[in-house]
């Protein structure tokens, strides 16, 4: 379109999935998003062709035939060393055959018709050039009030949590949709793992929970030290989230509070034996007393002696 320096007002791609989604006789073609995007954009209308019926794109299906003789036979023996040169031999090849008169045509060439006819016809190009932008439909919310696209956390309004979004990303923005509604725009971030949270859409007991700085949070469980400094640093290398690190830092000084510190060491030391790094099961052995109930013993595979056979030579044969 750059090229031509216009729009056309209808396109007719074929039924290819990255066009058309889906396609019924009763509601016509489901246009694939992006692409559906990128016509409102360009305030054209897809017209999608028909599968099986290769006259709805005859005059295309003639031209590409005709560039791959005129074009591809001649550059067929030559050789390319890079992109570039092989574009700029392209290029050249397709301004001759754009300005070659056709004798069925009384003599004109391509361009001078692209310019007595289709030039008049094509609407002005919009201002601001298209962004391509992706889009991943009915992503569900997590209890934590965020969405992952591409490894990244990013928040949305904490009332929509079970519910099901669509996700716009563009190369620097991501962009949030509840129906036809935007409800959260993000920068765009590559940091796998990472969180992007807006405060507002935190609900007001997080709000306030978010104002403890993690930095204090963490150094109280290294000032606690033994277990339970092993239980957090466990807890952050597991999840891989500072929000929910910093969460269970919290639950930890609650159940320090309830229970004791004495209990809360003994509990973190039989969770990080028994790999339950999670604040729930922590909480569960205090409350029924597990914290000091011994460790469940599994004998290793080799604690049997081997019965007695003849192959068997033992560690004697050795010396």
């Amino acid at each position: 379109m750059q090229t031509f320096g216009g729009v056309t007002m209808f396109w007719v791609p074929d039924n290819l999935k990255s066009a058309v989604t889906s396609h019924s006789k009763g509601e016509g073609a489901l246009i694939n998003p992006t692409y559906s995007e990128c016509a409102r954009h360009y305030d054209a209308t897809p017209l999608p062709a028909r599968p099986r019926k290769p006259k709805d794109k005859a005059p295309v299906e003639v031209g590409v035939l005709v560039a791959q003789r005129w074009i591809l036979a001649r550059l067929r023996d030559r050789v390319f060393y890079s992109l570039t040169e092989l574009n700029a031999a392209i290029t050249e090849l397709v301004e001759r055959l754009n300005d070659r008169p056709m004798r069925t045509c009384g003599g004109k060439s391509r361009n001078q018709l692209f310019e007595e006819l289709d030039r008049s016809a094509l609407k002005p190009l919009p201002p601001q050039p298209y962004e391509f932008a992706e889009w991943t439909l009915n992503v569900r919310v997590g209890q934590d009030y965020h969405v992952v696209h591409a490894g990244h956390y990013y928040s949305v309004p904490f009332h929509l949590v079970g519910a099901k979004v669509n996700l716009r990303a563009s190369h620097h923005v991501l962009t949030v949709f509840h129906g036809d509604r935007r409800v959260a725009l993000h920068p765009r971030s590559v940091v796998i793992g990472g969180i992007t949270t807006l405060p507002e859409h935190r609900p007001q007991a997080h709000q306030a929970f978010a104002q403890d700085q993690p930095a204090a949070l963490l150094a109280w469980a290294q000032t606690q030290g033994g277990p339970l400094h092993q239980f957090v640093q466990q807890h952050v290398e597991e999840h891989r989230r500072p929000t929910l690190s910093v969460q269970a830092c919290r639950g930890l000084q609650r159940l320090v509070r309830d229970f004791g510190l004495d209990r809360v060491q003994a509990a973190c030391t039989r969770a990080v034996e028994l790999k339950a790094i999670r604040l729930p099961s922590l909480e569960s052995m205090l409350r029924r007393g597990l914290e000091t109930a011994p460790l469940p013993s599994q004998p290793a595979d080799n604690d049997h002696p081997l019965p007695p056979h003849d192959n068997v030579r033992g560690a004697e044969y050795f010396h």
